[in-house]
């Protein structure tokens, strides 16, 4: 009795461990008789242990449930035995696998009975299964994006034992193209690779080591694909090299990337060498060059071995001018504790003692929390520019010591013309006049009288050199008040009014009111108005129109605008015409008249006022001419 009992312990204890569980089914009841504690809990039964079909099937998962049924019903008329997998959803509501099996009992006279079976939860070995299906699944999913195929090889014949499922897609040819093992294989490889792939692999077998190497692979389409293989010897229990496992991914890709940095390099380092362009990298930490260019060791006239003399550390520095050396030095530590670019010119002493101007772009770079592991820059002789610079700096500067003494000279020469002429215009104006008594002869009066117009002409003209002489100098000063812009444009109609009938032209001004005033010097906006309109009515044929018009602008700011129907002018001939003692074709074909300073003097007055002056003009249609005052000087 105690050696059954300890018996039914063990059985019992040791169904437990291994969650199984078993039952009976009568074929003549219809029920189960028998089952052990397990079965209630495997079976995911929550009311009990049930007694028919129905009831059992209800904790089974509903894409399982029929297949179950049909498994029962056709074991019970058979009868057979049966093994099946299913799911149950658990009284808790968790999924378990389990696994069925059942055999046929019979009775002493051989009649089939019942059915015994055992119920085993194998949940864990399932998810187990599935993870390695997902694990495979992913790999032969990164093997199709790295192009890679797995395959095992014999070590003895050469003949392959396994491959993977993209092998086909990796080689491109079907594996009955590889029937024949290594020799077959070797066909497809290119012919001039084929002997180095060949020496690897019979070294490699020789000597049990693993190898890699790297091959052209002629596709039966034509095209050639690059592979490299990966293999590693595989021993048996007693160390008997029995087979190559390996690997082999296409690289055609990688290849055709390192092709194009390659030729990029090239093409760079041509590009360097004609356009005179150096380029390097400069490790901060171990303070000498990674690389550098062959144009850099040609613009600081170096050799490869002496490339550290110009480094840019401190103490590297002795090659650099000594007025450049501090600001070349603390360009490089900036940057270099910063990861900012830098841009700096300086001048360098070659080994040869030639100096010459260096200017070099760099940046450093680093990882994110680190400091600047290293530099990169370009470096390019600026002499030839530095000289041309320089030359052009001392070309304007003679430039503008000429336009200062002539200036000086014309404003000095001015002064003491307008002295004398100032008595002659005066002189023969008594005489014209008769004031100390009449002449005898009315010639001399008529003498005195041209007298008198051409000093007045020349005066004129000397005060034209004056002004634009005073305002080349920037000495000009203005005498600002508010003035009555239409008042003076009617002033200056009245003064034209001989001018206009000896044209045969028509003056024209409509004046807008009310009319804002000016702040401005009334006798400088006169003359402007004086040389355009004295302009406008001298290139306006015989019956053309000459108009003044006054407009207020959007922005606040007041327009003069001077227009004709006249010759007009080509923009050649108006950036002519814009120049001090210039004249233009036009103007000078028509009167010889002028010492091409109006529009010049003109533009400097308005300019002096903070205004511009804009000219439009077409030939044959006339000339538009607009000054523009600020708002600022609109009251």
């Amino acid at each position: 009795m105690t050696a059954r009992y300890y018996q039914g312990n063990f059985y019992k204890n040791a169904a437990h461990l291994a969650e199984i569980a078993y039952w009976r089914w009568s074929f003549a009841e219809e029920r189960l008789t028998h089952w052990s504690e397990e079965y209630e809990k495997l079976g995911g039964f929550s009311d009990g242990v049930p007694d028919n079909y129905e009831n059992m099937l209800k904790p089974v998962h509903k894409d399982d449930r029929e297949r179950v049924l049909q498994v029962y019903c056709e074991s019970d008329v058979g009868p057979s035995g049966f093994n099946i997998e299913y799911r149950v959803i658990d009284f808790d509501g968790r999924l378990r696998w389990l696994n069925e099996r059942a055999e046929v009992e019979f009775d002493e006279d051989g009649v089939a009975v019942a059915h015994f079976g055992i119920v085993q939860d194998i949940t864990e070995r399932k998810q187990t299964d599935q993870a390695l299906k997902k694990s495979e699944a992913a790999f032969r999913h990164a093997e199709q994006i790295a192009h890679i195929h797995n395959w095992t090889c014999d070590a003895v014949q050469g003949n392959w034992i396994t491959s993977s499922d993209n092998t086909e897609q990796v080689l491109g040819l079907p594996l009955r193209e590889l029937l024949g093992g290594h020799t077959r294989y070797s066909s497809f490889i290119h012919a001039d690779d084929r002997g180095s792939v060949i020496a690897a692999y019979e070294k490699a077998r020789q000597a049990s080591e693993p190898y890699v190497v790297e091959y052209r692979f002629c596709r039966p389409d034509g095209a050639i694909a690059y592979l490299r293989e990966s293999a590693e010897p595989v021993f048996d229990d007693q160390g008997t090299f029995i087979h190559f496992h390996g690997t082999t991914q296409d690289i055609s890709e990688q290849k055709r990337q390192e092709d194009e940095v390659l030729h990029t390099a090239t093409l760079l380092g041509q590009a360097s060498e004609i356009s005179g362009i150096g380029f390097w990298l400069f490790d901060a930490i171990a303070k000498s060059f990674i690389y550098c260019s062959k144009e850099f060791f040609h613009i600081f006239g170096v050799t490869h071995e002496d490339a550290d003399v110009v480094s840019p550390t401190e103490n590297n520095v002795a090659f650099i001018h000594p007025d450049d050396r501090e600001q070349v030095f603390d360009a490089y530590v900036e940057s270099g504790n910063n990861s900012i670019p830098f841009d700096i010119e300086y001048r360098y002493t070659r080994p040869d003692g030639e100096e010459r101007w260096i200017r070099e772009i760099g940046a450093g770079f680093s990882k994110p929390g680190e400091q600047s592991s290293f530099t990169a820059g370009t470096v390019r002789d600026v002499t030839e520019e530095k000289h041309a610079e320089q030359a052009l700096l001392h070309a304007k500067r003679d430039a503008e010591r000429a336009s200062q003494a002539k200036s000086e000279f014309l404003a000095t020469m001015s002064h003491e013309l307008r002295t004398p002429l100032n008595a002659i215009i005066g002189f023969s104006s008594m005489i014209g006049q008769e004031i100390y008594g009449p002449m005898e002869n009315d010639k001399y009066k008529d003498y005195a009288s041209d007298i008198e117009q051409s000093g007045m002409h020349l005066l004129g003209l000397i005060n034209d050199i004056l002004d634009v002489s005073v305002i080349e100098a920037g000495k000009f000063e203005l005498h600002e008040d508010r003035v009555d812009v239409s008042w003076a444009i009617e002033t200056i109609c009245r003064m034209m009014e001989h001018r206009v009938q000896k044209g045969h032209v028509r003056l024209v001004y409509e004046p807008s009111d009310p009319l804002p005033r000016l702040y401005a010097d009334e006798r400088r906006i006169k003359q402007v108005l004086i040389n355009l309109v004295s302009n406008a009515v001298k290139f306006t044929p015989a019956g053309g129109l000459v108009s003044i018009a006054v407009r207020k602008d959007e922005d606040g700011s007041l327009s003069l605008i001077v227009s004709d129907t006249g010759i007009g002018m080509k923009e050649a001939d108006i950036i002519t015409a814009m120049e001090p003692f210039e004249r233009s074709n036009v103007n000078a074909q028509l009167t010889s008249e002028g010492t091409g300073l109006g529009l010049p003097l003109t533009k400097g007055l308005v300019e002096a006022h903070d205004g511009t002056l804009d000219i439009c003009s077409v030939p044959g249609e006339g000339t538009h001419v607009t000054v523009r005052f600020p708002a600022e000087r609109v009251v």
